[in-house]
């Protein structure tokens, strides 16, 4: 991922990566603090690796801030109606967890039995918009 953002950009000095120990909302709020330290000013825009870092990410901003600032463009793994409430642009990728569940377990059975596995499926997914008029 990084390696197509850098492509996108043309060089590394617009892009920050930053990793979380693990998918939980206090790492993703421990990575945005770190983040705030190191920078000492709060992104434009962040894409989080799933809900759980984004609403660590977010809690460290509104602690910081005193709110979530509008400006922030935010894009995120997974989907869920309450990032209709956030004043911000939201890009989010909706995924077909049973199709995945699904599919990881014909793979993992597979495995198991000793079969060759194929190229894994590609699973579709969708990306929901929900941008803020006039922003």
């Amino acid at each position: 991922m990084f390696q197509a953002i850098k492509a996108h950009y043309g060089d590394e000095s617009h892009v920050t990566v930053s990793y979380a120990e693990h998918n939980t909302t206090k790492d993703g709020e421990q990575m945005m603090k770190q983040y705030l330290e190191q920078h000492r000013q709060i992104p434009s825009h962040f894409i989080a690796s799933s809900l759980p870092i984004l609403e660590g990410v977010l809690s460290a901003i509104r602690q910081t801030e005193g709110v979530i600032p509008a400006h922030i463009n935010i894009g995120t793994f997974d989907d869920h109606v309450m990032l209709s409430f956030l004043p911000n642009n939201v890009w989010s990728m909706k995924q077909d967890e049973t199709l995945l569940v699904e599919k990881a377990f014909e793979i993992m059975t597979a495995k198991i039995a000793g079969n060759v596995v194929k190229a894994p499926p590609l699973i579709k997914t969708q990306l929901i918009k929900r941008l803020i008029a006039g922003a």
